[in-house]
């Protein structure tokens, strides 16, 4: 049985220097993102998720602003 979803937490980082931002998780542990960039350019996301036994994973990807 794996950890309940409310034990999870979730991070978000633009790559804008706005910051590491919490990241609200949907019961099956899926979540939307929806950020503003105030110019463009190319910004490297990182999104972490961490369940209630300390397990963590990362998620990177480049994006890419006209």
């Amino acid at each position: 049985m794996g950890v309940p979803y409310f034990l999870w937490t979730a991070t978000v980082d633009y790559g804008d220097e706005s910051g590491i931002q919490p990241l609200n998780l949907y019961a099956d542990n899926s979540f939307e993102l929806n950020h503003i960039y105030a110019t463009p350019g190319t910004f490297e996301l990182t999104v972490t998720v961490t369940d209630g036994e300390g397990a963590s994973g990362v998620f990177e990807s480049q994006v890419t602003v006209d």
